[in-house]
């Protein structure tokens, strides 16, 4: 990586004023990351700062810590990198890499992380008491993205990124992988989740589907879904109900999806109507916050935020809520790595240490 630091200092900011909006920036856009980082990497012998960042950012949603890491390592000692997202990629590439301790981390980096709003750096957050059996399922894929499950009666589903009857697509260039599907298991066999007698017909579209909650006791399905613009496409929440016959409703759009924010990864508490959601709709604390929607006799109310208690300046996705807490994944919070799970009930925060990685966890 010698070669691309000395690169990465020489830059000629002229230069590329005019050229560099013609390589990894509009692939960015359209988070095609895959050719945006092959974009980038092509024109290395002239940066700035700002272009530094996004090469880093790419490099890192591409899963390329080692490269990630010797760009962030340049912008950190030039006192510029200043967002929670960039910061928690850069602690985890870091850390992933064993570029040093974490302790050794802090004392060097512990103030900027507090200046940038990371909850629970310099405090140290409380931590779960719960003890977890972590062991890999026997239906995991090797090379695609598997993850969210939930259940549906008494069968385990999930969402996962492998080949399916969409694949004629091409893969997703934000991460090189295939659209999301939902699959049932079966032993350790899996198979798309398709119309049954008791599920809404075409769960399964082109596009993205995933996460979803299926609530059994109030016949809702929910569902993460691309939903298509005239000029944008972005993540949504689209649902379908179950009436006293029987019959499953058209898929719905949810009253506060939008062209100009996306809604994703809902979870629905029966018990209170409440819809748990993640947005980075605007009037947030940072990126995605956590809100929530109750379901009223005329229709959603107008969501709301679930406070600074819980939402942080960073990202809070992968709302879930179980006996009176609320769990989520969080990269706003100093963590081990990327996202980390945490526990919200009665007004405290727990990092659930058990389940933690350096990777993402959610």
């Amino acid at each position: 990586m010698k070669s691309l630091v000395t690169l990465l200092l020489a830059f000629t900011p002229l230069f590329v004023l005019s050229q560099w909006d013609k390589t990894g920036k509009p692939f960015q856009e359209k988070l095609d990351y895959y050719h945006a980082a092959k974009e980038y990497e092509s024109s290395m012998d002239s940066v700035n700062s700002s272009d530094l960042i996004q090469y880093a950012r790419v490099l890192y949603y591409q899963g390329e810590e080692s490269k990630a890491l010797e760009v962030f390592k340049v912008l950190m000692d030039k006192g510029e990198l200043n967002t929670v997202k960039d910061l928690n990629a850069f602690h985890t590439c870091v850390m992933k890499m064993q570029y040093m301790s974490d302790a050794d981390f802090l004392w060097k980096y512990g103030q900027t992380y507090t200046d940038a709003g990371i909850m629970g750096f310099s405090d140290t957050l409380i931590k779960s008491k719960d003890e977890f059996l972590i062991q890999s399922t026997c239906f995991n894929s090797d090379d695609y993205e598997d993850l969210s499950p939930f259940i549906i009666g008494d069968q385990l589903c999930f969402v996962s990124a492998r080949p399916s009857n969409s694949s004629d697509l091409g893969k997703y260039n934000y991460n090189n992988q295939f659209y999301y599907d939902i699959y049932t298991v079966d032993g350790c066999n899996v198979k798309p989740l398709k119309a049954s007698k008791v599920l809404p017909s075409n769960v399964n579209t082109k596009f993205h589907d995933g996460p979803a909650h299926f609530v059994n006791d109030s016949s809702y399905f929910f569902l993460t879904r691309n939903i298509e613009y005239s000029s944008i496409i972005n993540l949504g929440l689209v649902y379908s109900h179950r009436d006293s016959m029987g019959q499953w409703s058209a898929w719905t759009p949810f009253n506060f999806n939008s062209e100009f924010y996306s809604t994703q990864h809902p979870f629905f508490d029966a018990t209170e109507g409440k819809l748990y959601f993640s947005s980075d709709m605007p009037g947030g604390n940072g990126g995605f916050d956590l809100y929530y929607s109750t379901l009223t006799d005329s229709g959603w109310s107008k969501p709301k935020n679930c406070g600074v208690d819980i939402n942080s300046a960073g990202d809070e996705v992968f709302p879930y809520y179980h006996s009176g807490a609320l769990y989520f994944s969080s990269n706003g919070y100093k963590s081990l790595g990327g996202l980390d799970i945490y526990r919200y009930s009665n007004g405290e925060i727990r990092s659930v240490v058990g389940l933690n990685s350096m990777g993402d966890d959610y």
